[in-house]
């Protein structure tokens, strides 16, 4: 993989493509967590009608289109962004001023398209490249745009990150308090429409908008401040590049494995992205849907365990009693029972499970939980008492010392449970 960034022919292809999606995913944080998703696809299918326009300004003077395509582009985008903005202070709605600006700018973009076909077909084959992306046409010198375009963001993010920060998530404080916000939301819409401009040329406008939303999606179930999740972001938009790279030149080369395959590099590398955003959601630490599995699992467990020594502390029982009068399966009962006993919780006698001293702890702490919270219940929720019992069973396994240390105080130290049975006191 490392030898390819020294290639001659897949080396700008690979840079430039990373290049563009690392800023691309640094601008898609402020607008994901602006919960304005659809502004990136707005400004991506501006685009489309300035490159048209540049085409046929090219077309004229017969020199580089491709500068005239990204000017017209960025000015077309700029010029959407602010149409949105205008419409918004309007008060349309924003769902509908975005569909009505992307609807509206794509659509000059087919009529002026049918133009150019007459005129200049051949730019007309090169402005539809774009829709899609071509990164092989990135050469060497397009490098140092690229380099000099994420420098300029990551430079934006570092010197303005406490505006930022305040303009993303308390927009009102900042007009309140007088900070110059105004400034902060211009340079955020230049530097998101000049990534959009530049990246139409790996993903194309039609896909792009997905490498400014896949990267923040990924880092947000990972990141706790915004600047981790700038840094993850970026991050993930580098790997995404590269893994879409890698899997178009997997399948295009002869490797043994199977026949080679031409695949367009653009949408791989959106693919490659949504993949990171899957892989995010399933695994994350945090908010990963395996984490909150395991999570369940463990919590289950716990239960079973102290109701496995609940169970014991009002009469020894053997493996087969538990089984039978707690309705535990057998795998779980018998870990509960191995863990306990590695623990020092519970000791085996004649066949008999038995309380040891810290064993008996654990049961009159819960005993006394379940039963504080049945007090809480009836006098401060005015609860039946024979109704109390269902969720004192649950909420005696989620009931922490200081939550007991506080009920207790909030209760003025009871010694009676509803049902007329003693609380165990605090130091049991």
């Amino acid at each position: 993989m490392f030898a390819l960034f020294l290639d001659p022919l897949y080396r700008a292809p690979i840079l430039g493509s990373c290049l563009i999606c690392y800023a691309a995913a640094l601008m898609g944080v402020c607008i994901f967590l602006q919960k304005r998703a659809l502004v990136s696809e707005v400004i991506s299918h501006a685009a489309y009608p300035g490159m048209i326009i540049g085409a046929l300004v090219a077309g004229v003077f017969s020199s580089d289109h491709w500068i005239y395509l990204f000017t017209g582009a960025f000015l077309s985008s700029l010029f959407a962004a602010m149409f949105l903005q205008w419409l918004e202070k309007k008060q349309v709605s924003t769902d509908a001023a975005m569909t009505a600006t992307l609807s509206a700018f794509f659509a000059v973009g087919l009529l002026f398209a049918s133009y150019l076909q007459k005129m200049r077909p051949t730019l007309l084959v090169e402005v539809q490249k774009c829709l899609f992306g071509e990164v092989v046409t990135i050469l060497d010198e397009h490098l140092l745009l690229y380099a000099v375009m994420s420098v300029c963001i990551t430079a934006f993010v570092y010197l303005f990150y406490r505006r930022l920060q305040i303009h993303l998530f308390d927009p009102v404080y900042m007009q309140v308090s007088g900070i110059r916000g105004r400034l902060v939301t211009r340079l955020s819409i230049v530097c998101l429409v000049f990534s959009v401009v530049i990246g139409v040329r790996a993903c194309g406008v039609i896909l792009l908008s997905a490498m400014l939303i896949a990267p923040a999606s990924a880092a947000r179930v990972f990141s706790k401040s915004l600047s981790s999740m700038f840094v993850l972001a970026g991050f993930f938009g580098l790997a995404s590049a590269g893994m879409g790279n890698a899997f178009v030149l997997f399948l295009s080369r002869e490797n043994g494995l199977v026949e080679p395959v031409f695949l367009p590099t653009g949408p791989s590398i959106v693919l490659s992205a949504l993949v990171l955003v899957i892989a995010s959601y399933v695994f994350s630490p945090r908010k990963g849907f395996v984490m909150k599995i395991i999570r369940k699992a463990a919590f289950q467990l716990r239960s079973t365990q102290e109701n496995i020594v609940k169970a014991i502390h009002k009469k020894q029982q053997g493996f087969s009693d538990l089984y039978q009068t707690e309705s535990i399966p057998y795998l779980p009962l018998w870990i509960s029972l191995w863990y306990l006993q590695r623990e020092g919780l519970l000791c085996k006698k004649s066949g008999l499970y038995e309380l040891t001293k810290e064993g008996s702890r654990k049961a009159l702490r819960l005993i006394r939980f379940h039963r504080l919270w049945e007090v809480y219940l009836t006098k401060y929720m005015h609860m039946p008492s024979k109704h109390v019992h269902v969720s004192a069973e649950e909420m005696e396994h989620i009931i922490t010392p200081e939550m007991a240390l506080r009920l207790d105080a909030l209760l003025e130290s009871p010694e009676m449970d509803p049902h007329e049975k003693p609380i165990p006191g605090r130091f049991a």
